[in-house]
């Protein structure tokens, strides 16, 4: 479970700091 979490806030600390460079790509 710990590590289930610690993916979790990984990958959605991933996208929130890179949500901008995902969002030119994207266009």
């Amino acid at each position: 479970m710990s590590q289930w979490v610690k993916a979790f806030f990984s990958h959605l600390h991933f996208f929130t700091h890179h949500r901008v460079p995902f969002k030119i790509f994207s266009n």
